[in-house]
């Protein structure tokens, strides 16, 4: 089954980049509102969401 399988696997990388599971949450919800027919649009988007969101926490630590 599909849900059971990520092409682009942004949970992995949202743990390796150690993204609050809230903030994982919350993109989901709001990328799949934009893709809800596209499963791995979608997953593309969260991806490219966490890793934003994670260069813009990291400049911010510094």
């Amino acid at each position: 089954m599909y849900e059971d399988y990520l092409v682009f696997d942004y949970k992995s990388a949202a743990k390796d980049m150690q993204i609050p599971f809230e903030t994982v949450l919350r993109l989901e919800k709001e990328v799949q509102n934009e893709f809800p027919d596209d499963p791995m649009l979608m997953e593309l988007h969260v991806l490219r969401a966490l890793m934003s969101y994670a260069a813009k926490n990291d400049k911010s630590k510094k």
